[in-house]
């Protein structure tokens, strides 16, 4: 009888496979490099080595006698084969409820393997993984409404817990071509370099569009980033009516195929299901309809949230959210109101995104994109976002010189943390240090979690930065978000937080002191700080002072001031020692005496050491050196480094100091360069000029 019940799945199993486009109709005949084989009717094909492959591949498992998938599918140069196994009942379907369980625990004894669908398909697929990405299939049931279909990828040479769950479903939709399988196995596998490049694209694109479409409808440059945080956040609330009523909107849109009947369900609304998706609070009417808001999921402390509330709330108080889109382009053409259109447009193009390629971290880099459009005033606070290159850097340097890797343990900072980019970039670090150790991955999500919990802490003082931060570290995988709102430098700086139980209520503030007691001994600090002066200094009736061009002052120097009043300027090294120590100040570094600033040479050095390295990376350099008249010995010498030459597993060797002397890298530069060469176009309509020196 049981054998009875196998042949009818098998039955229905063929039938599927003659349906796909792109397989031949039968077994055993090829149609464009493809063949599929019922058990082993490929003894005397072209393929008779699977005869030989499978010689031993008894699910008995004694290896003395042959056993044979019921259904194995290959594609001539391809480095993919698909194995299936069939079982009348779908009792027989898996020995595990959770099919992730397989990555622990294997296809089991001989027993199982001969027992359950999945057991023996992934038995058969152990013989073909040294060659092949074996995709093995389990099947079972009596009718195609019940069948049940399970499958995984067991990459090439990989062992038991590196295989990838592709699909578990039924008949009808879990049994794909060959085609779609690649495509599948590259997610899965995280293999998919030329798809990851292809979102990118597309996301930079999207968000160029998307900060074109908020400035047309009136959204500040400044608010842009902000703006769009509070929907990719709302949208990311699975229990909220917003994410619901969008996904029914869209899903409707697409089901009639005709954009003149979509339904803007939120429309008007809209305003008040974001506030709802965001703080759990929502309008009465929506009252029945509420679970949580995004706060509450993320188990943010009352008094974080009312940092994040005041700033979002700024946003969307905005009366331009709730008018007609002055301006669609074929990202936003759904919405009634601005708000409503940029919820369906991120929708379709962030979050199906995100859902789609979850090897992809597509929310950050959709938000970090955006971000750099939407920057506003960013440079006149003196706020630099340190590009992603240069955090990871200093990840690298950290354990260099702390001779350990950072891991779950590890307690790292950012005193002024802006949007948060070297805290993520450590994270991202002691992820991939986890991934490296030998571990079970329930061990290893265990530590991650505690990393995200306990590792990352960061302050800063500008509200909408915070804001910013919070978002963009959630989107990039932080789960617990320690960071306080309030500066890091100030004595009586208090920190709106709650997370030891404290009570939160107005003004009843946490000093930052206090609040970072809990976290003990801190190991790795991390900072890029604002050095622009963001306020006029009244006290003194100056603005913006310069230390050099105070330090290099022979005589006093009268200027007059756009009201009309005269200024003078002499060199005063009480002024040196407090605008100088304004920039270290805002750096938690050390400052300099008067004893100090009185020399006049050591001053020099000092500002030119501080530019270097607070504009490293940025291209100020080649230009500091030429007005100060250092770069013929800067640019005379030998190019000295880390080797970049190194492999991944070569730390020492990256950080051993190399010097580049060859023909390719040596640099020349001379007195001339200190000018630019007059054109020849320009000397010849002018003959009373002189070529610059040398040039001649």
């Amino acid at each position: 009888m049981a054998k009875e019940s196998e042949e009818i799945t098998k039955g229905l199993t063929a039938g599927k496979l003659k349906d796909i486009d792109g397989y031949p109709c039968d077994q055993n005949i090829k149609v464009d490099g493809i063949t599929w084989y019922k058990e082993d009717s490929y003894k005397g094909t072209e393929n008779h080595w699977l005869y030989e492959v499978f010689s031993k591949a008894t699910k008995k498992q004694t290896l003395k006698t042959r056993g044979t998938p019921d259904f194995t599918i290959t594609l001539d140069k391809a480095d993919i084969i698909i194995v299936i196994e069939c079982k009348g009942g779908i009792d027989n379907h898996s020995m595990f409820e959770n099919p992730s369980d397989y990555l622990k625990y294997g296809f089991g004894n001989p027993s199982e393997t001969e027992k359950y669908a999945i057991n023996g398909a992934l038995w058969y697929a152990s013989f073909l993984k040294a060659n092949y990405d074996v995709v093995a299939i389990g099947v079972s049931g009596q009718t195609k409404a019940e069948a049940k279909v399970t499958s995984y990828v067991w990459p090439k040479g990989g062992e038991i817990s590196d295989i990838a769950l592709l699909e578990n479903g039924y008949l009808d939709d879990s049994i794909v071509s060959i085609k779609q399988y690649e495509k599948d196995i590259e997610v899965a596998l995280n293999r998919f370099s030329a798809t990851k490049e292809a979102v990118r694209k597309e996301l930079r694109r999207y968000t160029l569009a998307c900060a074109n479409f908020l400035r047309s409808n009136g959204i500040e440059d400044n608010s842009k980033a902000g703006f769009v945080s509070a929907v990719i956040l709302g949208l990311t609330n699975h229990e909220s009516r917003l994410y619901k009523d969008t996904k029914i909107a869209i899903d409707s849109k697409r089901a009639t195929k005709s954009k003149k009947m979509f339904n803007d369900s939120i429309g008007k609304d809209a305003v008040k299901l974001l506030k709802n998706s965001l703080y759990g609070e929502g309008a009465d009417e929506y009252a029945y309809d509420y679970v949580r808001g995004i706060w509450d999921i993320d188990n943010i402390p009352k008094g974080k949230r009312v940092s994040l509330k005041k700033f979002y709330e700024g946003l969307l108080a905005k009366d331009e959210l709730i008018m007609a889109p002055k301006g669609k382009d074929k990202y936003f053409q759904d919405g009634d109101t601005v708000l409503s259109c940029c919820i369906y447009s991120l929708y379709e193009n962030v979050i199906e995104v995100i859902e789609k390629y979850s090897g992809i971290d597509v929310m950050g880099e959709f938000y970090t994109t955006f971000l750099r459009f939407t920057k506003g005033n960013a440079k006149e606070k003196g706020i630099v976002l340190t590009p992603k290159h240069i955090t990871d850097l200093f990840c690298d340097i950290a354990e260099y010189y702390s001779d350990t890797k950072l891991n779950e343990t590890t307690k790292i900072i950012d005193i002024c943390c802006g949007t948060g980019a070297f805290l993520i970039s450590a994270l991202n670090k002691i992820k991939d240090n986890i991934r490296e150790d030998n571990q079970s991955e329930e061990v290893r999500q265990g530590r991650y979690e505690a990393a995200r919990k306990n590792s990352l802490i960061g302050v800063e003082r500008d509200a909408s930065m915070y804001a910013l931060a919070y978002a963009n570290m959630r989107f990039h995988g932080d789960g617990k978000s320690n960071l306080f709102n309030c500066s890091s430098l100030l004595v009586d700086s208090f920190a709106p937080v709650d997370d030891s139980g404290k009570t939160y209520v107005d003004n009843n503030q946490v000093s930052l002191h206090e609040a970072l007691k809990d976290f003990g001994d801190i190991d790795i600090g991390m900072i890029n700080p604002p050095y622009s002066l963001d306020k006029k200094d009244k006290s003194s009736g100056r603005e913006y002072p310069i230390v050099q061009a105070i330090n290099e002052l022979k005589e006093p120097y009268t200027m007059e001031m756009p009201n009309g009043s005269q200024v003078t300027v002499e060199h005063n090294t009480a002024d040196i020692v407090k605008y100088f120590n304004l920039i270290r100040h805002r750096a938690g570094l050390p400052g300099i005496t008067e004893a100090v600033a009185a020399d006049r040479n050591k001053v020099c050095e000092l500002i030119k050491h501080e530019r270097r390295i607070e504009f490293a990376c940025e291209g100020r350099r080649y230009h500091d050196l030429r007005r100060w008249g250092d770069a013929m010995e800067a640019y005379n010498r030998p190019i000295s480094g880390c080797n970049v030459k190194a492999r991944s597993n070569e730390r020492q060797k990256f950080y051993t100091t190399t010097i580049l002397n060859d023909k390719l890298t040596r640099r020349s530069f001379s007195y001339k360069h200190y000018f630019y060469p007059i054109p020849k176009s320009v000397l010849d309509k002018n003959k009373n000029l002189v070529q610059n020196p040398e040039w001649r």
